[in-house]
């Protein structure tokens, strides 16, 4: 079969291999830091507080310097590490080393970051590396003879997503925005001034909520290119996982379940259709 590939194929072949290599590359390097094999339980001493407003009322830092001591092999260590989120003077925090940044320490989190966007690179590899294959096999039938069985295992996947997710109990929590952080990267210019990166900025609200009768504050995993997406005292609701008290800002959505059962159909539809006419 390799032998009635063309060199297009070949190409084909090499860069469906190149996009499936970074994205299933990234997403293992996120499950690593997701289930990390070593955890490292510390007390917050104390927390510093850094913040810093441009003219505009944006914040362009913040984030919160955590002071913790650790006791390792009988020792005690003590470790300074940056957070988005608040944390209170006595508080068990969990570390962990992330392998994404040279081993550098972090605060371990039980939220996990979305990989769509990975794994959609993963499929378009895997598409364009069984490309060559599917025309010699299927002829003029190779395009649904490879979108069916991705569509089936796309579908079959958001739809595991959604129980996983639904599965949860969720404690609804009212927060308030109380201010806009404004992200844009900047670089030196050869004069030493600062110059915008890019010309489209990101802005993430800091929330405020109640957790345990306390105030808390946390810079929302959410953003926009639009800030009067968050206006000042807007009210939202985030979402405290009962049983690993996990903070969510969104609940599972039934257009997930809804996607996967399409995308199921569809990629049946088709499977049967490349069936029927070889």
């Amino acid at each position: 079969m390799f032998a009635e590939i063309s060199i297009r194929g070949i190409f084909q072949l090499i860069i469906g291999m190149i996009l499936m290599f970074v994205g299933l590359n990234t997403i293992r390097r996120q499950k690593k830091i997701e289930n990390p094999k070593t955890l490292i339980k510390g007390k917050l001493l104390y927390a510093r507080h850094v913040k810093e407003k441009d003219n505009h009322g944006f914040y362009r830092q913040y984030y919160y310097e955590l002071h913790i001591e650790c006791k390792e092999n009988g020792k005690k260590e003590r470790y300074v590490i940056n957070s988005m989120d608040e944390y209170k003077s006595g508080d068990t925090v969990e570390i962990m080393s992330d392998p994404s940044k040279n081993g550098e320490l972090k605060v371990f989190t039980k939220s996990k970051t979305p990989v769509i966007g990975q794994w959609v690179m993963a499929i378009i590899g895997l598409f364009i590396f069984l490309t060559p294959f599917a025309k010699i096999k299927f002829g003029e039938m190779y395009l649904a003879a490879l979108v069916a069985p991705i569509c089936i295992a796309a579908g079959i996947g958001l739809l595991l997503v959604y129980l996983r997710e639904h599965k949860r109990v969720l404690e609804a929590i009212e927060a308030e925005v109380v201010g806009v952080l404004k992200w844009q990267k900047i670089d030196l210019g050869k004069d030493g001034q600062k110059k915008h990166k890019a010309a489209t900025a990101l802005y993430c609200p800091v929330l405020r909520y109640d957790h345990e009768n306390t105030d808390r504050i946390r810079r929302s995993r959410g953003h926009s290119n639009d800030p009067s997406m968050y206006p000042i005292g807007r009210k939202v609701s985030i979402y405290k996982d009962k049983n690993s008290g996990e903070i969510l800002e969104d609940r599972p959505k039934q257009s997930m379940a809804l996607m996967g059962v399409i995308l199921a159909i569809m990629g049946f539809i088709g499977a049967a259709t490349v069936y029927f006419q070889v």
